[in-house]
């Protein structure tokens, strides 16, 4: 039965103009009465998140919670001790929607968060009917977490990220505004704009049989082509929604697998505390050189996205410095002060993270310390 392929797709999705606003009526159709919003410290400071809080709290026992970091920590998951919660609400990135799902676990279960993660089995340990049901509404264009099974959370001490993953985790009710990112600085629309990106060309990148995340892979692909640098430079509710689309397209589409760009970002970010998009950001031209040999057709199919009909497969990594320049993001290690004897620790994290496992070629520590080099 190994030629066999399992397919796992999303969850019910509000989307358009307005969709924030639909909240309340939905939440009044069920039986919730206290909630938990879960928002990182930017967004409680907007006033649509004071807006939403105020209409909630007119009608529910409403609290909230953000005290987290950038690239949440494990402990500031197991402080949270509130047992009494019917609905956790996660607005903002891809950190409040970590933090959301990582709770729906620890609320209700036993232990640390990290007794659950997925690596050691820890997905197992977890109780369908003891999770929290989570509903999302993004505020950025990035991580596609809105409609993903899994949390991602640092560990305190190593801060490597460990995965909580649970088909259930998936949140049940998603608000896709694209009006509640019209405000974002050009630097995080950037930033998470090409976050999206990286997921979807992995996504594409990575062998096995899924045609219909590669479909959604390169539609993904596409919009950002066009949407990506206008919505950093002139941002318009039409390039808003087209990001906003992809970045979920992108979280569709990676069930399928990431790589080794992921990977080195996930070690760039424990060891440097980089954002995850812009870490991504740095890496994509350096792994997609890597994998050029592994990948055949799809790299000319990428290319004709972001050049046109005649270029060529081999103008892949330069066609990707090109998006990740002209979208106002550095394109070397360098930006960072990190040195070639930051390459070693870099690698051996990154050869331990699980995302190259599903990368275009088969990666070794050696490899990822040459790509780190070559990024520099």
């Amino acid at each position: 039965m190994s030629n066999l392929s399992y397919y796992h797709f999303p969850t019910e999705i509000i989307f358009g103009s307005g969709s924030s606003e639909q909240m309340i009526v939905e939440v009044k159709k069920h039986n919730f009465n206290r909630i938990l919003f879960v928002a990182d410290s930017n967004v409680v400071k907007f006033d649509f998140f004071n807006t939403i809080r105020e209409k909630f709290e007119e009608n529910f026992d409403v609290m909230t919670f953000s005290e987290f970091s950038p690239n949440p920590l494990s402990n500031e998951i197991d402080q949270f001790e509130d047992k009494n919660i019917d609905l956790i609400i996660a607005i903002g990135g891809g950190a409040s929607m970590d933090v959301a799902k990582a709770l729906s676990v620890s609320i209700d279960h036993p232990g640390k968060i990290l007794d659950y993660d997925e690596a050691k089995g820890g997905d197992n340990k977890i109780d369908c009917g003891k999770l929290i049901p989570v509903w999302a509404v993004p505020t950025t264009s990035g991580t596609g977490s809105e409609v993903g099974r899994s949390a991602v959370i640092s560990d305190e001490e190593t801060k490597q990220k460990k995965i909580i993953f649970h088909p259930n985790l998936i949140p049940s009710l998603v608000f896709c505004d694209p009006v509640l990112t019209e405000n974002l600085p050009s630097k995080i629309t950037a930033q998470t704009g090409i976050d999206a990106f990286v997921h979807l060309f992995e996504a594409y990148c990575a062998p096995g049989f899924h045609p219909m995340a590669d479909g959604i892979a390169l539609e993904g692909m596409r919009l950002i082509e066009k949407s990506l640098i206008r919505a950093v430079n002139a941002p318009d509710l039409e390039a808003r929604t087209n990001m906003m689309a992809a970045a979920m397209m992108g979280a569709v589409a990676f069930q399928k697998g990431l790589g080794n760009i992921h990977s080195c970002a996930h070690s760039l970010s424990a060891c440097f505390d980089i954002h995850h998009g812009l870490a991504n950001g740095v890496m994509l031209p350096y792994g997609a050189q890597v994998n050029l040999s592994s990948l055949g057709e799809k790299a000319q199919t990428v290319s004709s996205i972001l050049g046109n009909s005649s270029s060529a497969g081999d103008d892949l990594p330069h066609l990707l410095i090109d998006l990740v320049t002209e979208s106002g993001l550095p394109t070397n290690l360098g930006a960072f002060g990190i040195v070639k004897d930051d390459c070693v620790k870099l690698s051996r994290y990154a050869f331990e993270d699980g995302c190259h496992q599903t990368n275009a070629c088969v990666m070794t520590e050696g490899m990822f310390v040459e790509l780190f080099n070559s990024a520099l």
